[in-house]
């Protein structure tokens, strides 16, 4: 048994027009302020490393809101005033450079290297040979992502909704919205298209302007219970249209618009067992290259929580909106009437239910009250 640290950790895999596209490196930040020379003559290459879990000392807690908006933190403690964080070899060299005071906890980064090893591990014959039993509530059987068997991959998320698309085509529809980072590149051999499940009675109400409920899922690649919750719920609605009366009064009144794999190139990097969270725009930096999609929103672009380092997790972007991804978000965002209103993707945070003044808003439960618990 992997100890709760270690369960933590791995928990961070499992839950979280082309941009910039000339070979200008980007500049990084100290974490303590000092400025960084930005590096040269990128070479672009690809680690399979697993993380290292290390003790920090800090020394007040404005200290350790900056180390929590650059790393993943497993543990904070007042009382020692060190912070138990995922960090890797280039951090270890910038804390060094800093004179920041750090441990190694090396038994919980071996632990956490063994139960990465897990994951990558290919499945087993008899694995290959049989798909698992449909689960509860599921419109299709899926062997899902390996070592995390409950969690479909991109692939069978797609095939679920071309599925939810064919079978129920007067309630759903599902959208084109653009191409992956991945498929921009290589004359589109790779990568994907980006698309959105679109759910609503076609044929009714149609003289009305009907609520919007919309969500972006798994923008963080290594957060898999998203993009499985979306769908989840997609096939509960979809299961329930004209059987249960809530569910059939709100698809008949609202729309709900939901793009189940939102960084769907990351997503494939995680599920291979790396702990992924950024896109996969190799352009941005040299080593643990990426975009933070969640930090490229136009809407309070490199505020509190986004990086301006390209190394880091929560890396920014050269600009704001400048990723291919989100550009395809917004410009979906903005098909949908909002114009303007870039507060609007705060509200996905919680996949809230939206509904705009002189709109119907049934009084039933919300979208956001009838996600099914997984």
């Amino acid at each position: 048994m992997f100890s709760s640290q270690v369960l933590v950790a791995v928990g961070v895999l499992v839950i979280q027009a082309v941009a910039q596209q000339n070979n200008k490196p980007y500049s990084t930040r100290s974490l303590r302020g000092d400025s960084i020379q930005p590096a040269t003559n990128i070479t672009l290459e690809y680690t399979n490393t697993p993380p290292i879990v290390a003790i920090i000392d800090i020394n007040d807690e404005s200290e350790f809101q900056l180390y929590a908006n650059e790393y993943d933190i497993l543990e904070a403690s007042a009382e020692t005033m060190t912070i138990t964080a995922l960090v890797n070899d280039d951090d270890l060299t910038q804390f060094d450079a800093e004179g920041v005071s750090y441990t190694i906890d090396e038994a919980t980064t071996a632990e956490l290297e063994e139960a990465t090893n897990v994951v990558q591990q290919p499945s087993s014959i008899e694995e290959e040979g049989e798909a698992l039993e449909k689960a509860d509530g599921t419109l299709m059987s899926f062997r899902g992502i390996s070592g995390y068997s409950c969690y479909r991959t991109v692939e069978e998320t797609y095939a679920t909704a071309e599925l939810i698309e064919a079978t129920h085509p007067d309630i759903a529809e599902w959208i084109d919205i653009g191409p992956s980072w991945d498929r921009t590149q290589n004359n589109g051999k790779a990568g994907y298209r980006m698309k959105v499940l679109k759910l609503t009675n076609k044929a009714a109400n149609t003289n009305i302007k009907k609520p919007i409920m919309f969500a972006t899922c798994s923008i963080h690649a290594r957060e898999y219970a998203p993009a499985e919750l979306c769908t989840r719920f997609a096939e509960k609605l979809v299961q329930g249209y004209g059987n249960d009366a809530e569910i059939t009064t709100l698809l008949d009144h609202q729309e709900v618009h939901l793009i189940l794999q939102a960084n769907p190139d990351g997503r494939k990097m995680a599920e291979a067992g790396q702990m992924w969270r950024k896109n996969t725009n190799n352009r941005s930096c040299s080593r643990n290259y990426g975009v933070d999609l969640n930090r490229n929103w136009p809407y309070g672009w490199g505020g509190e929580g986004a990086s301006s380092s390209c190394t880091s997790e929560t890396y920014r972007g050269a600009s704001a909106g400048s990723e291919i991804e989100m550009k395809n978000i917004m410009n979906y965002i903005d098909s949908l009437g909002w114009g303007n209103q870039r507060n609007i993707p705060e509200s996905y945070y919680n996949s809230v239910n939206i509904c705009r003044p002189g709109t119907y808003c049934p009084s039933s439960k919300t979208s956001l009250e009838m996600m099914p618990s997984l």
